[in-house]
C-alpha cells in the first residue's frame, strides 16, 4: 500500500470528522487565513506587474482593524454578561413579581423571595421556590398591590363595555321595522 493513499484516507476521515454535525464548522476568516491568502497572492503574482507595498500594507491594515473589532466585540459581550450576572446576584434575597404561564397558557403572577441566581443553557436565571425563573419573567422587585392589578382590569373591561355602549348607541338610533302579522 502506498505511501498517498494512507495519507489520503487519514485525511479524508479526518474531513468527516470536521464536517459532522454538532462540530465546529469554519465559516469566517481568521488572521491565520488572512495570511495565507497573502502568501499564495505574493506565490502567484505576476513578476512583470507585482504588487506594490502601499496594496499590501493596507491589506495588512484592514486585517488588523476586523481583529481589533473583533475582539472589542467579544470584550462587550463579555461585559455584558457580567453585569447581567451582577444585576442577577444582587437580586438574591429580594421579594419579587414573576410572569408565570399557567397549564392553560394564561399569564398569572407569581410573588416569591430569589434564593439564588445562576446561568442556565446559556441564560441567566433566578431561583424561587426552588425553581428557576428567567430574569425577563420578573415583572417587579417587591409584591405588585392589588389594587394596581385590579385597576388595570378594571380598565380593560371599562374599555370593552365603552366600545358595546358605542355599538348600542347606533342600534337604538335605528328605527325598529315590526313585521305585520
Amino acid at each position: 500500500m502506498a505511501i498517498d493513499s494512507v495519507s489520503a484516507a487519514y485525511n479524508k476521515k479526518a474531513e468527516e470528522a470536521y464536517n459532522k454535525a454538532g462540530t465546529y464548522s469554519k465559516t469566517t476568516l481568521d488572521s491565520t487565513d488572512f495570511l495565507k491568502l497573502i502568501a499564495a497572492q505574493l506565490q502567484n503574482q505576476d513578476m512583470t506587474n507585482p504588487m506594490s507595498n502601499s496594496e499590501m500594507m493596507q491589506q495588512l491594515s484592514q486585517m488588523s482593524s476586523i481583529q481589533t473589532m473583533s475582539e472589542l466585540k467579544a470584550s462587550i459581550e463579555n461585559m455584558n454578561d457580567i453585569a447581567v450576572t451582577n444585576y442577577s446576584a444582587s437580586l438574591v434575597g429580594k421579594e419579587v413579581t414573576l410572569a408565570v404561564e399557567n397549564s392553560k397558557g394564561e399569564l398569572e403572577t407569581k410573588v416569591g423571595l430569589i434564593t439564588g441566581s445562576g446561568l442556565y443553557q446559556g441564560e441567566t436565571v433566578v431561583f424561587v421556590d426552588g425553581k428557576a425563573y428567567s430574569l425577563s419573567q420578573i415583572m417587579a422587585i417587591g409584591k405588585i398591590p392589588e389594587d394596581f392589578i385590579k385597576d388595570e382590569t378594571v380598565d380593560k373591561d371599562e374599555t370593552t363595555d365603552k366600545d358595546d355602549t358605542t355599538t348600542d348607541d347606533k342600534t337604538d338610533n335605528t328605527e325598529e321595522v315590526k313585521p305585520e302579522a
